[in-house]
């Protein structure tokens, strides 16, 4: 046997695409559209941005034109609470933190303890000094496609779409169990959010199903998978 019947006899077969699997979907909003949703918005109090931004300042690398490190917080808060749909990087603006209802403030305030013990310094007892009480939330409304025309013609989109719509759009999925692909319905739950660097990169949010069964893979392996779809803005 040559070494090109061997190769040939051995050879993998060949993968199997994807793009029969992958949808691309763009919309156009007709002038004048609204979507209005209630969000939960909160501010960081007072109290508890002068005493960060103290600690902070009394570091060696917190000098004057050096801001917090709110990178950090900004992925923690995203990730320990499935309500959160945008951490605001400035710790003083009046949407710290935005929200669809029903977020759990305990769950919030010990984070951002957590967050500043580890960030900010371990000297103080944030766990003791930040109290849930102290982060109040109330109730807001956004249209999620709110928009300005520039002088040019142009849409320019309001900053909160960038942040807010995928969230929406990906708990459009969770909630109405919505056929995709030609699929049966299947029970979704919320993804992570991703945290983008700056306001004007949209964020991402994802719909996630998991199967129990698994599916063997090309080397007759049990694999198991998830089928998930992500929505940005």
């Amino acid at each position: 046997m040559t070494d090109t019947e061997t190769s040939e006899n051995t050879a993998k077969p060949p993968r199997r695409t994807t793009g029969d699997h992958l949808r691309l979907l763009a919309f156009d909003i007709e002038p004048g559209t609204r979507w209005d949703v209630e969000c939960d918005v909160a501010a960081m109090p007072a109290t508890w941005f002068t005493e960060l931004d103290k600690q902070w300042r009394a570091r060696p690398f917190g000098r004057p034109g050096h801001s917090l490190p709110t990178s950090s917080l900004k992925e923690l808060l995203c990730g320990i609470d499935p309500a959160i749909m945008y951490v605001n990087w400035d710790l003083r603006s009046d949407d710290f933190i935005v929200a669809f209802p029903g977020i759990d403030t305990y769950v919030v305030t010990d984070a951002i303890a957590s967050w500043a013990t580890t960030e900010i310094t371990d000297q103080v007892d944030w766990y003791q000094m930040l109290k849930p009480a102290d982060l109040v939330f109330e109730r807001r409304c956004f249209n999620l496609l709110e928009y300005a025309v520039r002088a040019n013609g142009t849409a320019a989109v309001a900053p909160h779409v960038y942040q807010m719509l995928p969230s929406f759009l990906a708990k459009e999925v969770v909630d109405k169990k919505l056929d995709l692909l030609g699929k049966a319905r299947r029970d979704f739950i919320l993804g992570p959010l991703s945290v983008k660097p700056a306001i004007t990169i949209p964020c991402q949010r994802s719909a996630v199903v998991y199967h129990k069964s698994g599916r063997k893979d090309h080397g007759g392996d049990k694999a198991f998978w998830r089928y998930g779809s992500t929505c940005a803005d």
